[in-house]
């Protein structure tokens, strides 16, 4: 199935995947882990027209509009899915009632629970002793049929289902139905494709189109159909699986339906249990609902120059719109799913002018297309990405689209983008929380730590001086014995509890959170043998963020050997990599970051021994200087960073302008 296939490729590609960062920075040079990037291909869809036959009034057929569907889409089966045009099958236009009070429960046992009964040559709808069923005996017919009164406009709706014969027959929930000529559908087939429909006057539309991945390995394996209604929000489940947030403002009223669409052959659907509640009733399932930034952890944000913007759960697939203003200079974007062993993967970054700023290959997910980014933009658990990610393309005014999805279709269960505003002018400042896990005496006698912390501030101040910058409040966090216990000497498998557990110690601030250690291992080659490493951080993290599996960095102290100003380094270093900086130059001497202002050091001219490796030594006139080189070996006490460098990363929400007072 391409399903399968489609997973298999993604999975192939990550097989160089050890960390899921690319900050991971190893001793005795810092090293960086790409991570692959998964795809989907847009399925055919061709036309049909629908003509039901002995329908007592005359039937309404809209037009088609061919409209792009916003992510690319993976049909499990070699059946295509089709976009219809369908002929419904009217009812009476009812007398105006008082909407219907929530909540409303169906279990169809009841003829007189207002679905209308209809019998006509090529279509019965009716209540029987399964359920409401309608059987269609004609191919390419849509029949809806809607309760004779509107309910309220913000609801959840849920039912049971059971498909017929043919897996290419649709079944649904019609939703903010005005008449049978202005409503929207979620349908889905036996083989897991899933589609949102916008129908009124002479047009149907596709808002939305994919498929399930985690029902597509057999037939009719969806059981339970729901839909999330908020304003222009509406979120679509199967079997209790979030599969996407469609927006549209068309429609804000009306009532609620069943459907049943036939594609090539007659077939039966039937609907059971149906439940209407309201939306502030709904519980999510476990799968899609987490949190990133709860509003509490957001208000400790310490100026108006940051803002939240929430989208909350998003499905399996989704598309993300988040609107910048004139003033705006910087944009974070987070999103995380429930299930950890999945991949949280960007499929496309839309610029407002129309520019595509990003592009997931088609071939496989280690490709991709970008002007703008060095890597490709995915990961496991959880993603985050920042703009503008070089000067050369500052942020604009106007809305980004972002489409997403997961590898094996678990929901996106929270995403939230955090947007700074402007002036970047002038010296920023940006604060360091350390939380101490480390036994060092050096970090937890008082007396020590007061000149620990100088030291660290100097070697910073060092770099970023050199471009209007500085460390403002160095914080140090104590830990418990426990804690120690647990995290002092731990592994990149630890990295997400550690990032965890510092927010409930330092909180979610406007501040670097890293993590002090004694050491901390990566799992590297074939054999995953455990390397020490300097340190680690994503790249870029999620700020504010105390339910992120990405929200700090972690230092080694054992690693550093007593030297501070590497100490230092290593923080400004593991910092940027946490506001968005890639290497300036990889261990292979192939893969360079986009700055034009920063050099490469290329192996085919620099790789003297023929090792695999570019090292400090061979790099010497070659950028093994700027602090973002991938290895740091203490050759150079005084580095540099580029004008490019500092103009991205003092944009970023955690830097603020000095005048503020913070």
């Amino acid at each position: 199935m391409a399903a399968q296939k489609q997973l298999a490729a993604v999975y192939a590609a990550l097989c160089i995947l050890t960390t899921g960062f690319a900050g991971c920075d190893v001793v005795p040079g810092l090293r960086f882990s790409a991570t692959p990037t998964a795809t989907r291909t847009p399925t055919p869809t061709p036309t049909h027209t629908a003509t039901p036959t002995d329908t007592p009034t005359p039937t309404l057929t809209p037009t088609v509009t061919p409209t792009p569907t916003p992510t690319h889409t993976a049909t499990p089966t070699d059946t295509a899915t089709p976009t219809l045009t369908p002929t419904v099958t009217p009812t009476p236009t009812p007398t105006p009632v008082p909407v219907q009070e929530l909540p409303f429960m169906d279990d169809f046992s009841d003829a007189e629970s207002g679905l209308p009964q209809e019998t006509y040559t090529n279509l019965s709808a009716e209540y029987g002793p399964d359920g409401f069923s309608m059987q269609i005996n004609d191919s390419e017919f849509l029949q809806l049929s809607a309760y004779p009164y509107p309910f309220p406009a913000d609801l959840t709706i849920s039912a049971e289902i059971t498909f017929g014969n043919q897996a290419d027959t649709l079944i649904g929930i019609a939703f903010r139905v005005q008449d049978q000529e202005n409503f929207y559908l979620f349908a889905l087939d036996g083989y897991a494709n899933y589609m949102v429909f916008r129908v009124i006057p002479g047009d149907l539309e596709v808002l939305y189109d994919s498929y399930a991945p985690q029902l597509s390995d057999g037939l009719f394996l969806t059981e339970r159909i729901r839909v999330d209604v908020q304003g222009n929000r509406f979120q679509v489940f199967a079997n209790d699986l979030l599969l996407t947030t469609v927006e549209d403002d068309m429609l804000s009223s009306g009532g609620v339906g069943l459907a049943g669409w036939t594609l090539d052959e007659p077939d039966s659907v039937t609907f059971n249990s149906l439940k209407v509640t309201d939306f502030e009733d709904r519980a999510l399932p476990a799968s899609a609902d987490c949190q990133l930034i709860p509003p509490g952890a957001f208000a400790e944000a310490p100026s108006s120059d940051v803002r939240l913007f929430p989208f909350g759960p998003l499905g399996a697939d989704a598309v993300a719109r988040v609107p910048v203003q004139p003033e705006d200079v910087s944009l974070l974007f987070s999103a995380q799913t429930a299930a950890r062993d999945d991949i949280v993967v960007v499929d496309s970054i839309t610029a407002p002018d129309g520019e595509l700023l990003y592009q997931s290959s088609k071939a496989n997910g280690a490709e991709f297309s970008s002007a703008y980014f060095s890597q490709p933009l995915l990961n496991e658990g959880e993603l985050t990405f920042y703009l503008p990610p070089a000067p050369q393309r500052p942020l604009q005014p106007g809305v980004y689209e972002i489409v997403l999805y997961t590898a094996r279709g678990q929901p996106i269960c929270d995403a939230a983008a955090v947007i700074r505003s402007g002036p970047a002018q002038g010296t920023q400042a940006i604060d360091l929380n350390l939380w101490v896990l480390s036994d060092a005496p050096e970090a937890n006698q008082p007396e020590q730590r007061a000149g620990l912390g100088a030291d660290i501030r100097a070697a910073v101040d060092r770099i970023l001086n050199q471009q209007e910058m500085q460390l403002g409040a160095l914080n140090f966090f104590e830990a418990g014995p426990d804690e120690k216990a647990r995290f002092a000497r731990s592994d990149e498998n630890a990295l997400a509890a550690i990032c965890q557990a510092m927010a409930l110690q330092a909180g979610s601030a406007r501040a670097w959170n890293i993590a002090l250690v004694d050491s901390y291992q990566i799992f590297t080659g074939v054999d995953g043998e455990p390397e020490p490493v300097f340190g680690m951080a994503p790249l870029p993290g999620s700020a504010f963020a105390p339910g992120s599996l990405n929200s700090c960095g972690v230092i080694a102290w054992e690693a550093h050997e007593g030297d501070y100003n590497e100490l230092g380094a290593t923080i400004a270093h593991e910092g940027s990599h946490f506001l968005g900086l890639p290497h300036t130059t990889e261990s292979d001497g192939l893969f360079f970051d986009l700055f034009a202002d920063t050099p490469g050091c290329p192996a085919e001219i620099y790789d003297t021994d023929a090792s695999g490796e570019v090292e400090d030594s061979e790099c010497a006139q070659a950028g093994a200087d700027n602090y973002m080189f991938w290895q740091s070996s203490g050759v150079f006490e005084d580095f540099i960073i580029s004008a490019e460098q500092a103009w991205t990363i003092r944009r970023h929400p955690l830097f603020y302008p000095l005048e503020s007072g913070q």
